[in-house]
């Protein structure tokens, strides 16, 4: 016998489809996902700031004078100059070097110190007030075999500085001299987005390559960094077709 409708049970509640539920295990997993990079963002060290150390009129001129040669080798006919010995010690070796190869133009080896390099960029006053238009405070370059550059700097962005480290690496390259590629970049503990990083640093090797195109005095044939030296090696480019 059925029973009456006003004895039927209502406390029963509602079977809710399983769907419903999703969208609180879509919130649940982007909440871990935040959570994780917030984590990853405390674990990673800042960046730090750059180190400039004060130097000496005497450094910089040091330094001046080494781009200098290594500016003209690149960029202008070189000047013929008695080849060195492979064998010369690496202490006594100069900026710019011909060594007598057994078959072939002789080889012409650049070099220059990270020393050299920023003192450069902490002394030349060109350097200095282009760094300045784009609120730079200071610039510090690092080498790493075999074939890195870091470059920190402290840049100035709403009267906060923010220090910024970037990571490339150098490849000789016959067509327009060098090539540079980004490997890494980071604001504070921030990484940088690789499609940004990407961006900016083709950019950058467009403006690099610009100058060189065309213009160099000399096939690179490798890019490399040899203890605390940058060292270019190259061989003088044949004379154009009339």
């Amino acid at each position: 016998m059925p029973l009456p409708s006003s004895k039927l049970r209502t406390d029963i509640a509602p079977v809710r489809p399983a769907r419903l539920r999703r969208p609180r295990v879509g919130l649940i997993a982007l909440a871990l996902v935040v959570l994780a990079g917030l984590a990853s963002l405390l674990i990673r060290k800042p960046v730090p700031p750059p180190v400039v150390p004060a130097y000496t009129p005497r450094q910089a001129q040091t330094a001046q004078e080494h781009i200098n040669a290594v500016r003209a080798a690149l960029f202008q006919p070189a000047a013929q100059q008695s080849p060195s010995p492979r064998s010369a010690p690496a202490a006594d070796t100069p900026t710019v070097q011909h060594v007598r190869q057994a078959h072939g133009p002789d080889l012409v080896r650049l070099q220059l110190s990270q020393a050299d390099l920023n003192a450069y960029f902490a002394t030349n006053p060109q350097v200095k007030a282009m760094l300045a238009t784009h609120h730079v405070q200071a610039v510090q370059a690092l080498l790493s075999a075999p074939r890195g550059i870091t470059v920190r700097a402290t840049m100035l962005r709403g009267g906060h500085p923010y220090n910024i480290q970037v990571e490339t690496t150098l490849r000789a390259d016959p067509k327009t001299g060098l090539q540079v590629t980004a490997t890494g970049a980071q604001v504070g503990r921030l990484p940088l987005p690789p499609a940004l990083l990407a961006a900016q640093a083709s950019k950058l090797a467009a403006q690099i390559t610009a100058k060189m195109q065309g213009r160099l005095p000399l096939v690179l044939k490798d890019v490399r960094v040899q203890g605390d030296h940058l060292v270019l090696l190259g061989v003088p480019r044949g004379p154009k077709p009339g």
